[in-house]
């Protein structure tokens, strides 16, 4: 016959373990993945800012992209988050496309130049 005090113990360990384990799968779902960003400039042949150019971005390899699409601001930048990997990066300024192959790393940021 077991003693009411084991059975007292057995039932915290099993409390504790359970408890582990919820906290580690809610911290695993919460964790955000390390991303790299994508700082980019597109500038028009006459040498000023692209403004209102459509940016895509095609992965070669890495994760999916969290953003569809995104814009040149009125300097004619823009900034994407993206997971690390390889990503062909294309900026459409007056139906004229501008490639560019860009390699991420986890949290570091790449510089992106683009010229019509």
């Amino acid at each position: 016959m077991r003693s009411h005090r084991s059975e007292i113990g057995e039932r915290w360990f099993v409390v504790a373990a359970v408890g582990v384990i919820c906290v580690a799968t809610l911290t695993g779902c919460v964790v955000k993945p390390n991303l790299g960003q994508i700082d980019g400039t597109v500038t028009a042949a006459s040498g000023l800012p692209a403004t209102g150019c459509g940016i895509t971005m095609v992965v070669i390899s890495g994760g999916p992209v969290p953003e569809l699409a995104a814009v040149t601001s009125a300097a004619g930048t823009f900034s994407w988050p993206v997971p690390p990997g390889r990503y062909e990066v294309t900026a459409s300024c007056d139906g004229v496309p501008i490639h560019a192959s860009v390699d991420v790393v986890a949290d570091e940021t790449v510089a992106v130049d683009m010229a019509e």
